[in-house]
């Protein structure tokens, strides 16, 4: 019978190996939270996350998963920090099926992975149908950009870049989410018109006021920050808009209300500081740096409050 110290060494050794062998293999990297997004009618984007500093790329193909796909343009992005990649394939036929693989290059050892084995259909969208009311006729809606404040940077300035935001519309039919790669301090662009209702292949009419979720993915670190905003009213145009933020602060929601989910979303976020990766600003109510009992007794102090 092993005696105390020695089965907790072997416990210990045991571990230590599955650890170990949890990383993969010598010259292939570990490939997880792999997602499609930003679906349109001439392109699809995909992310993933990979255990190594990498050089991404897609390999798309047609209908029958096994044809290379002509005329395709890969565009990429990439960080090694966080390990989250990104490519996007352009040039292609509206309500069409494509098959795609990520093709994940180490920098390390030059070793090519693709993943995952079997090819993956997408299925671009069919047609853009926003228009906007110009006096007495409908014309075609050019662009309708949002634009994605700073603060969903991490901080402080010098923490690792290339983390993903994505947007999803809350009570909608969006097929998929947009994605935005954070690579800098500078703004950033979501393109509304890039989301399409599920059952038609149609572009969403988003006339204002909907809710919307921003998940922000940290890639190596593990963090997942979630942020409610509304969209803005149509302006007409084609200048940036800003998101909206809840009625009052302590709606962190943006349901229209302050009530007992506002408290556990700061509830969840309790001791994280500014600086961190897993920071939420958003639930620094008092914007001290730290989400502490001054921002949760900030949200009780407003509960029951409505629009």
């Amino acid at each position: 019978m092993l005696t105390m110290p020695l089965r907790f060494l072997t416990v210990l050794v045991m571990y230590l190996l599955l650890s170990l062998g949890s990383e993969g293999e010598a010259g292939v990297p570990v490939i997880s939270r792999l997602e499609v997004t930003d679906v349109t009618t001439r392109s699809f984007s995909v992310f993933w996350i990979t255990s190594e500093p990498s050089i991404p790329s897609l390999l798309v193909y047609q209908s029958d998963c096994a044809t290379p796909a002509s005329e395709v343009q890969i565009s990429v992005a990439s960080s090694d920090a966080t390990g989250i990649q990104k490519a996007t394939a352009a040039g292609l036929l509206p309500d069409t099926n494509y098959c795609f693989q990520t093709a994940t290059t180490l920098r390390s050892t030059g070793d090519t992975a693709v993943f995952p084995p079997s090819p993956v259909v997408v299925k671009t969208e069919r047609t853009v149908a926003r228009f906007v009311q110009q006096e007495t006729k409908l014309v075609p809606f050019a662009n309708d950009l949002l634009r994605i404040p700073p603060v969903y940077l991490p901080a402080p300035a010098d923490s690792p870049e290339g983390i993903i935001a994505m947007l999803s519309i809350l009570g909608s039919r969006s097929a998929r989410p947009l994605s935005v790669f954070f690579a800098g301090p500078s703004d950033h662009y979501a393109n509304l018109n890039n989301l399409f209702d599920s059952s038609t292949g149609e572009s969403l009419d988003l006339v204002g006021g909907e809710r919307m979720l921003i998940t922000e993915l940290h890639g190596a670190s593990g963090c997942t920050i979630e942020r409610y905003r509304k969209v803005p009213a149509d302006n007409g145009m084609t200048r940036a808009r800003d998101i909206q933020g809840g009625f009052v602060p302590q709606d962190l929601d943006c349901n229209d209300s302050v009530n007992i989910l506002d408290i556990l979303r700061a509830v969840q976020w309790f001791g994280s500081s500014r600086g961190a990766a897993c920071f939420n600003a958003d639930a620094d109510l008092i914007n001290d740096g730290t989400v502490d009992i001054l921002d949760i007794l900030n949200v009780v102090g407003s509960f029951n409050a409505a629009r």
